[in-house]
């Protein structure tokens, strides 16, 4: 993988966990909302109606999982990569592509200089392995 595909992935940290919040939080949703019709369709003695709208539902939780699953593995790889740098270089990498901060910024920041800042950057993403 070339520095800058890196440097794309690791930009794509924060969507990911982002994606992988919402995709928790449509789950839930469906859940519950098939437990609400579940229970409200049995309270009054009705089944073959709330079962179809269940079902429905719950079609589309299988595929929701999957992309679950798929979001957490790209999360898990680029954490992995993350925690096999040094603890600055691993520091100075969130920064910048998680936390979005420029380098120039991440330099005032630390009290370093946006050269020194630049050599660790470019040093941490040759030594990830995605």
């Amino acid at each position: 993988m070339t520095r800058q595909e890196k440097k794309n992935f690791l930009r794509k940290y924060p969507h990911i966990c982002d994606q992988i919040e919402q995709i928790n939080n449509r789950i839930e949703e469906i859940r519950t909302a098939g437990e609400k019709i579940t229970q409200s369709y049995s309270d009054v003695g009705y089944s073959s109606s709330s079962e179809s709208k269940v079902e429905r539902a719950a079609v589309k939780i299988p595929d929701l999982e999957a992309e679950l699953r798929k979001k957490t593995a790209e999360k898990e790889r680029i954490d992995n990569a993350l925690r096999s740098l040094r603890s600055n270089q691993r520091e100075i990498l969130k920064m910048v592509y998680v936390d979005g901060i420029s380098q120039n910024r991440v330099a005032q920041i630390l009290h370093k200089t946006p050269n020194t800042i630049r050599n660790v950057v470019n040093h941490a993403i040759d030594c990830i392995i995605l």
